[in-house]
């Protein structure tokens, strides 16, 4: 549930500008965004906490003179390539080799904002030559909406001072890849902001982290090890364990990358997490709609209407008539988060964690890939850390629990936080 109220933004600035002009072209173009000292403080008890960042990002767009395909705004992030996202106290939260840009919006903002996106899907581009102005919006997270209080999750804006924001820009013809021949060009231009609300007192946040994990696919293989979960994966001072909250196994589609469609699945195991073979993939699919609610659009422009049902798990361009782990799904939820999940449910994991499916057709190249979002809780020096730079009182810390699994609101100790 959301237990803050009105927004306070904050710009974030590259070279002392909000808005940085970048030119896509044969490499992927870097835009860094960075914050000064935020120790903002509004009316002395109140603390503006950080919800995520806010991206916009204004891309020409350039069909081929010959034509090609129309596409769907889920496949325009395509343009950007990836999101890094760096915290001196924290670390690096959100790594660009997870974070691409389908993956940041279509996952990461997706299931971090409650299963719903941000921003609206715009009408398809059509497949005639032509140039077209193209607005993408992206929120890149620290607040998690699944869970019951999304702010234990949502920092103090003092501790993410010098955070560095690294909004990567795709090569001009990555969009290619869904209608031959279109490019990306100028005008581009980039911005940023901090999305905050004011709060009477900080709390040690507990951190919502996207993982990726990626194992090449080869005959016969049916098992993946996904090495090395509840490991700091860049954060700081975090305790080795993870709570999953989420485990997606990404398709062929939106650009994911995967290895193959989901109407190949016959069958899943996870004894790691306490799944035995189910021979209903498609359940886990209709558990996934049952809990998100109906999120697709039920119409689209005149000419070229949605299916209903299509969007998000789905690609929009999907027409799922058929089993729900349909050949247009865009990732199959293994594991997933309810809306307000409560974190001592979760399954907490540290290790090499073993997943199983069964094909009708095993995929021999390319790559089987899983995103999770696992849910982690710092340490005991890291919050003394965080603690000293908040100037919390030692009357204050010595009452708290440092490192435990549930994050601790300070006001609710009811004594002077103030040194």
């Amino acid at each position: 549930m959301r237990l803050y109220g009105a927004p306070l933004m904050v710009d974030l600035l590259s070279g002392g500008a909000p808005s940085v002009a970048v030119t896509p072209g044969t490499g992927v173009a870097p835009v860094v965004f960075t914050t000064g000292q935020q120790k903002q403080v509004v009316d002395k008890d109140n603390w503006p906490i950080c919800a995520g960042i806010g991206i916009a990002i204004r891309i020409g767009f350039d069909q081929a003179a010959a034509g090609g395909s129309v596409v769907n705004w889920d496949e325009t992030f395509r343009a950007i390539d990836s999101i890094d996202l760096s915290v001196p106290l924290f670390g690096t939260t959100h790594r660009k080799e997870v974070h691409t840009g389908p993956v940041a919006k279509h996952i990461g903002e997706f299931v971090a904002n409650g299963y719903r996106y941000c921003d609206h899907a715009r009408t398809q581009l059509v497949s005639t030559d032509g140039d077209v102005a193209l607005d993408l919006y992206l929120f890149v997270p620290f607040a998690n909406e699944c869970a019951v209080r999304s702010d234990d999750f949502m920092p103090w804006t003092g501790w993410l001072n010098a955070l560095s924001l690294t909004v990567n820009i795709a090569t001009a013809s990555t969009i290619a890849a869904v209608s031959t021949g279109a490019v990306t060009e100028t005008p581009c231009t980039v911005r940023a902001w901090l999305e905050t609300f004011p709060s009477l007192e900080p709390k040690i946040p507990m951190m919502s982290q996207l993982n990726r994990y990626v194992q090449a696919a080869a005959a016969g293989s049916t098992t993946v090890l996904l090495l090395n979960v509840g490991q700091s994966f860049g954060l700081t001072g975090v305790l080795v364990g993870s709570r999953i909250a989420a485990l997606f196994e990404l398709m062929n589609k939106l650009g994911f990358g995967g290895a193959s469609t989901a109407d190949l699945f016959t069958a899943f195991q996870c004894s790691d997490l306490g799944q035995d073979v189910v021979n209903s993939p498609d359940s886990f699919v209709l558990s996934f709609l049952r809990q998100i609610g109906h999120r697709g659009p039920i119409s689209g422009n005149g000419a070229s209407p949605i299916h209903d049902g299509a969007g998000n798990p789905y690609t929009m361009a999907a027409t799922p008539n058929n089993l729900l782990n349909d050949s247009n799904l865009a990732y199959m939820p293994w594991r997933f988060s309810s809306p307000d999940q409560p974190r001592e449910t979760l399954v907490k994991y540290s290790g090499n964690l073993a997943v199983t499916r069964f094909f009708s057709a095993v995929p021999t190249t390319g790559s089987h890939i899983f995103v999770t979002n696992e849910w982690r809780q710092f340490d005991s020096s890291q919050t003394r850390m965080l603690l000293d730079e908040a100037r919390i009182s030692p009357l204050v810390r010595a009452k708290m629990p440092l490192g435990g699994d549930f994050p601790r609101d300070i006001r609710a100790l009811r004594i002077p936080t103030r040194a």
